[in-house]
Order: structure tokens, then C-alpha cells, then sequence
């Protein structure tokens, strides 16, 4: 059974399985992190309803960070695990933050490294991050910056409406 409540920060419904009443769950809209409320319902309704597309993801409701234009999409993937749409109405490229999944994996990744440096400067020697280090923190930072940007366009569709 899943619970269904409203997100506080856009308003749209929230569809959780696997998550208690006063765990964090992700909204899949704007992306905030919300605490599961105790006034959540119970609901049939499943996160997996939807289109569904190559490697599993699903078509979602969209708000372009060029034009502002709120769309319905099925994402890609791009290089770094971000969700790439196309938006219909200014054919740019619209690129969506990690999913809590891949973010959680990069942000281990992260703390293997810290960790790995802190050895490494303890026994004298000179931490060097390497490659797969560059790209893990580059995808940490594109990540919160395109956090940002999702919730500037966020703003601003709910401004004009």
C-alpha cells in the first residue's frame, strides 16, 4: 500500500511506497525533500503508473528552465545519471537533477574519497582525486546547481499563473 499527501513546496500530490510516516521521501515534481505527514492517505495508486519508457523511467510533468512552459515528458539519461527532456515548445535541452538513487551513490562515493584522502595525509603523502574523484564532486555541484535552477523555474511558472 502506498501513501499519497500534497508537497508543501509545489503543491502537487506525492505517491510514496515503501515509506513510512515521518520518513523523507523526494517529491518527484520540484524535487524537495519532504517528511512524510501523519495526515497522508492511504492509497491503490502506485509511483510506477505512467508511460513507461526504456530503462524504466517515466514520462513526468515538466517546467522548462528556458521558457517556463510546463510539459509532459519522457526523460533520458545523460552522461552524468541527470534526466535530459526536450522541451516542445523552445526545443531546448531541459536537464533535471539526479534521482535520490544515483545522488545517494555519488555522495558514497564522495566519503570513500574524503576518507581515502585523510589516510593518504596521514601517512605524509599528498591526496591526488584522480579522475573518477573530479567527476564525482562535478556531478555534485552540477547537481545542486541544477537543483537551483528547477526551483528559479519553478518560482516563476507559479509567478505567471
Amino acid at each position: 500500500m502506498a501513501l499519497k499527501f500534497r508537497c508543501e513546496n509545489c503543491g502537487k500530490d506525492v505517491i510514496v511506497e515503501f515509506l513510512k510516516v515521518g520518513e523523507i521521501a523526494e517529491c518527484k515534481h520540484c524535487f524537495a525533500e519532504l517528511i512524510v505527514p501523519e495526515d497522508a492517505t492511504e492509497t491503490d495508486e502506485s509511483t510506477t503508473e505512467g508511460k513507461k519508457v526504456a530503462k524504466g523511467l517515466q514520462s513526468q510533468e515538466v517546467v522548462c528552465t528556458e521558457c517556463y512552459s510546463t510539459f509532459n515528458a519522457a526523460p533520458k539519461r545523460s552522461f552524468g545519471g541527470f534526466l535530459k527532456f526536450v522541451c516542445p515548445k523552445c526545443h531546448e535541452s531541459v536537464l533535471y537533477p539526479l534521482m535520490p538513487r544515483s545522488r545517494k551513490g555519488y555522495w558514497m562515493l564522495f566519503i570513500l574519497m574524503a576518507i581515502l584522502a585523510v589516510m593518504v595525509i596521514a601517512e605524509g603523502g599528498i591526496p591526488i582525486p584522480g579522475l573518477v574523484g573530479i567527476g564525482v564532486i562535478f556531478a555534485l555541484i552540477k547537481d545542486a546547481c541544477i537543483k537551483k535552477r528547477v526551483q528559479a523555474a519553478l518560482d516563476q511558472r507559479r509567478k505567471s499563473e
